[in-house]
């Protein structure tokens, strides 16, 4: 039995096996039209370009162009996008244009506001680490009541008010002021001196992720600290980059 008379439910579990041992998936697309069909399947599903040159963006994007289907089953994204001021107007265009297409889509990382406005998804997880430039007063974000897992640098003090997220259960954080009245259950942020803002989320916390750099008080200390704070604390993680 040759490639080309394999049936669609074998492809896709070759393809699945494949994917568990990290092998090229790509490859397969070149086999057979079922292949093609069950590779891309797996390989467009989530997505992931983050330290990648601008011209596999192009060549993603160029691919769920000319292959609407692709778009449709995109569930997470993540890009890594020069500033929005040095990108080529047409490069923007196409885009959006190709976010706008991704109508499943769920995870959404690293991609500039002014380019999701438009966009008719509901996501459940989305991050973005770059400044703020009041784009929270846009309708868009009056409709993402779905959203579970919010990444930002630091939250807005108008931003709950603005942005309905019943949802939220988990925030990745760079400053800890005017965070959200939420029931979160999951924090990461950096090593502060203060975790006292954490406090409201004392009832509800399960899971408290540490991340950078700490110079200060014994490690013995901070520990003490969260044991007392946060009594239905289950996970704890701690990471300091390496000297």
């Amino acid at each position: 039995m040759s490639f080309s008379t394999l049936p669609p439910e074998i492809c896709g579990a070759i393809c699945a096996e494949v994917k568990e041992l990290r092998g090229n998936l790509a490859v397969l697309c070149t086999t057979s039209r079922n292949f093609c069909r069950e590779a891309q399947r797996i390989l467009y599903h989530s997505v992931d370009l983050q330290g990648r040159e601008m011209r596999a963006t192009k060549s993603w994007a160029r691919a769920v162009t000319q292959y609407t289907h692709l778009a449709e089953r995109m569930h997470a994204l993540t890009l890594q996008l020069p500033s929005i001021e040095s990108l080529d107007v047409s490069d923007i265009a196409k885009i959006v244009k190709v976010l706008s297409r991704c109508i499943n889509l769920k995870e959404l990382c690293g991609v500039p506001e002014c380019m999701i406005s438009a966009c008719p998804f509901r996501l459940q997880k989305f991050e973005n680490l770059a400044p703020f430039k009041g784009w929270w007063d846009d309708d868009f974000w009056k409709t993402q009541t779905e959203i579970r897992v919010l990444s930002l640098t630091y939250f807005p003090p108008s931003l709950e008010n603005q942005l309905p997220v019943p949802n939220l259960i988990a925030l990745r954080i760079a400053v800890l002021h005017n965070l959200p009245e939420r029931p979160l259950q999951r924090v990461e942020t950096g090593f502060h001196t203060d975790l006292t803002p954490l406090a409201r989320y004392s009832r509800t916390l399960t899971t408290l992720n540490l991340q950078g750099e700490w110079y200060l008080s014994p490690i013995t200390q901070i520990l003490a600290a969260i044991a007392a704070s946060f009594p239905s604390l289950l996970h704890l993680i701690g990471k300091t980059p390496p000297r």
